[in-house]
């Protein structure tokens, strides 16, 4: 590999791996949802052992790859911003499913990619891979680190702003902007009505 991918190649590779992991994450979800008689909990326990260390081993794979080859060779901005969104989705999935010192490390891993994907304290989400990075950031915040109020207040400004943008946008990027704008809008009537019931 020169590290350099054309769009159709970029979007094989986010499509192929977003399928592998996708589908041992939602085994990993039936499999922790199952409640099973005390004497199928070891079978339980190591069929989702299977599961988890088959989604580190595809993690880490395109992690590597992004590290190794496509972010270092890319001088786009644009493009090094959505692999840095892809590292971050792993890093995310990760998370969600390893335990102990390896839920830490990559906990750690995603604050640091957060960083560098988010410098400047007033964002502008004017295109759909911004607003792709909020909802990710703003998911993993809200989700997994239960930082509520943060969460909800990154999709709110994300979502604020990609609006006040979205007519300045050309046909293609309007249409995945305002799916993107949708998913921010569901997961705020989610997590604010959540935060309604809890107060």
């Amino acid at each position: 590999m020169n590290g350099k991918l054309n769009q159709q190649e970029r979007n094989l590779l986010s499509v192929i791996y977003k399928a592998r992991v996708g589908t041992r994450r939602t085994s990993w979800r039936i499999v922790m949802g199952i409640k099973v008689e005390e004497t199928l909990n070891s079978v339980r326990e190591a069929y989702k052992e299977k599961i988890v260390e088959e989604i580190e081993e595809l993690c880490n794979e395109v992690i590597e790859l992004l590290d190794t080859y496509l972010i270092p060779n890319e001088d786009n901005s644009d493009v090094k911003l959505l692999y840095l969104k892809m590292k971050s989705d792993y890093y995310r999935y990760l998370a969600e499913v390893v335990e102990g010192e390896k839920k830490k490390e990559a906990e750690e891993k995603l604050k640091a990619v957060s960083k560098e994907i988010y410098i400047n304290k007033e964002e502008t989400y004017n295109t759909p891979t911004q607003l792709g990075l909020a909802l990710s950031h703003a998911t993993f915040t809200y989700e997994i680190y239960g930082k509520h109020k943060e969460g909800i207040e990154i999709a709110r400004t994300a979502f604020n702003s990609g609006i006040l943008h979205l007519e300045n946008m050309n046909d293609k990027d309007y249409s995945e902007a305002t799916l993107l704008l949708q998913l921010l809008r569901d997961s705020l009537t989610l997590w604010e009505g959540n935060e309604d019931g809890i107060s």
